[in-house]
């Protein structure tokens, strides 16, 4: 009768102890210590994927399933390529026991993707730890996948009334809902329709738009500061969405001569032909030089006939 009253008491003492035990380790996600039972997971990860050149923002859900408060939790989020992390520690004064789900910490990173980061999925660590114990240490799961594209934009065509643009997706991605727009700006007034709607503009295609721009006092101002070998540099605008639908703005400059070809462009962008003027002064002068020369010869063959 003695043996099994021995074992109850057995059995009690084991589970007691358990309870009060601690279970840290590199592969565990929780804390078991005087009925402290800390759970950290990445709830959310803004935007996904992240864009290799932007900020991505990290939201980790920090929970207590024990019954004792969790004291001085420190969070610290470990910075390694492609991550950049300008504040990598937080501090939370407790964790009450119980507090989970609703009423768990959100804890807010943001970090900074590498320019040249290329797609695929990136580990990212967070270590915590409360009261005295030391850091645990837990691995995340970042993607990463490069959605954007990239356009040039070059001068195409100027004739007596209009600029034409040549628009060219010279990116890995596909351009959608593509808009090109002249801004406005110091040097140059689009009149009419500023934007011109492409619609999409695969990887390696091309469009032509046209704009109707006047220049404004580029020559007589003497202040512009957008210059390209002397040329005034055109300001444009390509609206896009990339491949996750997140609508962009990418900048060009495109050079303007300042002077068309002959016969070509609009007034405003032809400066005098002083070549020409200065070929007609010579005319006049070989012309007025000629008739003096017939006049002296003239004047000679007279004299002459007058003595014989």
């Amino acid at each position: 009768m003695k043996t099994p009253i021995f074992f109850f008491i057995l059995a009690v003492s084991i589970l007691s102890f358990t309870a009060n035990a601690s279970v840290i380790g590199s592969n565990s996600q929780y804390y078991i210590f005087d009925d402290v039972y800390l759970k950290t997971s990445l709830v959310l990860q803004d935007p996904y994927p992240a864009q290799p050149g932007e900020y991505v923002d990290l939201v980790f859900m920090i929970e207590n399933e024990g019954n004792d408060p969790a004291k001085n939790v420190v969070l610290e989020l470990v910075s390694g390529y492609p991550f950049s992390i300008a504040e990598s520690t937080k501090e939370i004064e407790t964790i009450n026991s119980l507090q989970t789900d609703e009423n768990a910490f959100l804890v807010k990173y943001r970090a900074y993707v590498d320019k040249d980061a290329t797609d695929g999925e990136y580990d990212i660590e967070l270590m915590d730890k409360y009261e005295s114990l030391s850091y645990r240490k837990k691995t995340f799961n970042v993607t990463i996948s490069d959605s954007m594209t990239d356009f040039d934009v070059v001068l195409q065509d100027i004739d007596s009334s209009s600029v034409t643009l040549a628009v060219v997706n010279i990116g890995a991605n596909d351009g959608y809902s593509v808009i090109v727009k002249i801004p406005e700006q110091e040097n140059f007034i689009a009149s009419g329709i500023i934007s011109s709607v492409i619609g999409n503009l695969y990887s390696g295609d091309y469009t032509l738009v046209n704009f109707d721009i006047t220049q404004s006092g580029f020559m007589n101002s003497g202040m512009n500061k957008t210059l390209d070998a002397g040329r005034p540099m055109l300001n444009v605008e390509v609206h896009y969405t990339d491949e996750l639908g997140i609508r962009r703005i990418e900048e060009e400059k495109v050079s303007i001569p300042a002077t068309a070809p002959e016969g070509t462009g609009p007034a405003s962008f032809r400066q005098p032909d002083r070549t020409q003027s200065g070929n007609g002064i010579t005319y006049i002068l070989t012309g007025l030089a000629g008739i003096g020369i017939v006049v002296a010869f003239l004047m000679y063959k007279k004299r002459k006939k007058h003595k014989k």
